[in-house]
């Protein structure tokens, strides 16, 4: 088990489940084009791809939120975390799905912000592009 997948899950509910079970792939080194090619041909082998930025892709943050609207066509998300440098490819109706449980049951969400919160439930509209 990778450590620095353990790293990047950190704190979230599901992550060691899913990493133990090896349905997590990478981290794979990438730019757009991976992110790309990975939303293109996905499969559902893996429940999340792990993409660490090439260090000179600065904007990869903004890259993902503008691209929401085209991954979800294929009812995918990548959420970029800037801070700790990776992005997560995985299905978008999944990640909403857990979200809202997590939302109702938990305090797992008291720490967002409100740039964090407009996120959250601008993927919850972006199901309406699922086709």
């Amino acid at each position: 088990m990778s450590s620095k997948l353990n790293d990047y899950g950190e704190g979230c509910p599901f992550a060691k489940e899913v990493i133990e079970k090896g349905k997590v792939l990478g981290p794979i080194k990438g730019n757009q084009k991976l992110v790309l090619s990975i939303i293109d041909k996905w499969d559902d082998a893996y429940h999340v791809v792990v993409i660490e930025p090439h260090i000179w892709w600065k904007n990869f943050g903004e890259w993902c939120l503008e691209n929401e609207p085209h991954f979800a066509t294929k009812d995918l998300t990548a959420i970029a975390n800037v801070e700790k440098g990776f992005i997560l490819v995985q299905r978008l109706t999944e990640l909403v799905k857990v979200g809202e449980i997590l939302r109702k049951t938990t305090n797992y969400y008291d720490n967002y912000g409100l740039l964090e919160w407009n996120q959250y439930f601008n993927r919850i509209k972006l199901l309406d592009f699922v086709k």
